[in-house]
């Protein structure tokens, strides 16, 4: 029995973790708060939002590389944890970061501003 527990401990206390983490990512402006600061912030997150929603739509890397927001992840039910739901929100944002980065350099390199190394 003590193991048991100290297993279900384990797995709820990371399971918790993770949900606390996606509420802080997925949607930290869903009330109103004063100031310019917060109203960019939001303004950006809901850029966020709806850049994710687009590109987990996309033929060849939607559902793939690149899932929907945390928000829909989560109304999907209880099929995904959310541990997994988080490293799917952390897998989406490395692979934007790797097509920002990519498309970067493509122009840099096809203005010239990019030499090539040899």
């Amino acid at each position: 029995l003590s193991v048991g527990l100290k297993g279900y401990e384990a797995e709820a206390t990371a399971e918790a973790k993770a949900l606390v983490r996606l509420m802080q990512i997925g949607g930290p402006y869903q009330y109103s708060q004063p100031g310019l600061k917060a109203s960019l912030a939001k303004t950006f997150w809901i850029v966020n939002f709806l850049t994710r929603m687009a590109l987990s739509k996309l033929p060849v890397l939607g559902g793939k590389l690149l899932h929907p927001p945390i928000f829909q992840l989560i109304q999907r039910g209880n099929t995904l944890s959310y541990r997994q739901i988080l490293a799917l929100a952390h897998q989406t944002t490395a692979t934007i970061w790797a097509i920002i980065l990519s498309v970067t350099a493509i122009v840099l390199r096809l203005t010239g501003l990019l030499p090539l190394p040899f």
